[in-house]
């Protein structure tokens, strides 16, 4: 399960070709492969947070890239939820609809993570018995979503009404305080590693080591 966080993407990109996969998708399966046979002892790690407000409080991730598929145009979306230090689910995929913008495509990945974020809430509720006092955070790098979801009444427009239902939906969880959108610049976007296939070594690296933990280390 641990090895899932970091191949999401690809695995979403070699499955689009099952049945007619090509040299450069079996060249990528064998990356992949040699990639999960040097790092099988890897996993993940959950602690108690050192301050007791944390503890059982998930926090977010949301991201996308926009327009990344060449073939169609659609883009790719992806989440990470955390909690107790580790993350407990995450998701990368291709989006059904073809986003006209960023921004668009942002708000769709956001619009996922607040659902994954609701539904972890009220597990969280039925486990423990008691609700969580404070919003969910989903760290989110696209301005525009925040200030969108932030105030309805101030951004509707005909520019934007074609992406009512997602925005609609975000945008109320963050009226009755489910989930709270906050920025965060794009090289500390930890979703980052679920939407894109090429990523510079050092920020792969760094993206990896806040998901998992070599076992040695535990």
């Amino acid at each position: 399960m641990h090895i899932t966080t970091r191949i999401a993407k690809f695995a979403s990109e070699l499955g689009k070709v099952q049945h007619r996969p090509g040299k450069k998708h079996f060249a990528l399966l064998k990356h992949v492969v040699k990639y999960i046979a040097g790092h099988i002892d890897d996993g993940i790690v959950f602690q108690a947070p050192s301050d007791d407000a944390s503890l059982n409080v998930p926090v977010a991730y949301a991201d996308a890239s926009w327009a990344d598929q060449s073939d169609d145009r659609r883009s790719t979306g992806g989440y990470l939820c955390f909690m107790n230090g580790g993350p407990v689910s995450w998701f990368s995929k291709i989006l059904r609809a073809v986003a006209l913008s960023s921004a668009e495509s942002e708000l769709y990945a956001a619009c996922l993570a607040t659902q994954d974020v609701t539904h972890l809430r009220w597990v969280i509720r039925d486990i423990t018995g008691k609700n969580l006092d404070q919003p969910t955070t989903i760290f989110e790098d696209n301005r525009a979503v925040i200030c969108m979801t932030a105030d309805k009444a101030k951004t509707v427009s005909t520019r934007t009404k074609h992406i009512a239902c997602r925005w609609f939906y975000t945008a109320d969880k963050v009226k009755d305080g489910t989930v709270v959108l906050k920025p965060i610049s794009t090289n500390e976007q930890l979703a980052d590693i679920l939407t894109k296939v090429t990523i510079p070594r050092r920020q792969f690296e760094f993206l990896r080591d806040h998901l998992v933990t070599p076992v040695s280390v535990v």
